[in-house]
């Protein structure tokens, strides 16, 4: 069994008459997620979700190249990114992997490949921040979305309080990729 403390299921539709290579192009640009916003739960205003992001040639942070672009964006390689959040994930590395990919399907698989730590607690191992993307071409000009984010599979109340937050941002992150303001109205 996969055990989790959060999981979150989001979809939605949304236009695109490009191709997907197109929309591949938008998902690999990792430098496009700087200024993302969602709405804060807790706070009830706005807030910036990523304030820095770079794709990467390997796992090393430091290791900065330019955002990929979709035709390296195929099945059986490992991709890099690095991203500075605005919540006690704060500076993550991801490992990406294009799990699928043809003209009207792709599915893309995202995980931390580092622990993360918040007031010297753990509060997930490498691999348990984990998000799964599928993107199906409905019909000439709409798209479906489907995403599932998990988070940590020991119990940790850090991770468990956050439920509505992991919601919005999991939105934001829609928006982000359906080219929809990611602020346009609190979700």
């Amino acid at each position: 069994p996969i055990e989790f403390n959060v999981l979150i299921a989001t979809s939605g539709r949304f236009k695109h008459t490009g191709t997907m290579a197109e929309l591949l192009h938008r998902l690999g640009a990792v430098s496009a997620m700087r200024g993302v916003q969602y709405w804060s739960h807790t706070r009830e205003t706005w807030r910036l979700l990523v304030l820095d992001a770079d794709a990467l040639n390997s796992p090393d942070p430091n290791d900065i190249r330019g955002d990929f672009t979709d035709a390296e964006l195929v099945p059986g390689r490992d991709h890099f990114l690095w991203q500075h959040e605005n919540t006690p994930a704060g500076k993550l590395v991801y490992r990406l992997n294009v799990l699928e990919r043809d003209d009207i399907r792709a599915i893309l698989a995202l995980e931390n490949t580092e622990a993360l730590t918040y007031l010297f607690v753990t509060v997930f191992n490498a691999g348990e921040y984990q998000f799964l993307y599928f993107f199906d071409r409905e019909s000439d000009d709409t798209w479906r979305y489907y995403s599932l984010v998990r988070v940590g599979a020991s119990f940790n109340p850090l991770v468990r309080q956050g439920g509505p937050s992991y919601i919005n941002r999991s939105v934001a992150m829609f928006r982000h990729f359906a080219g929809i303001p990611t602020d346009l109205e609190p979700p």
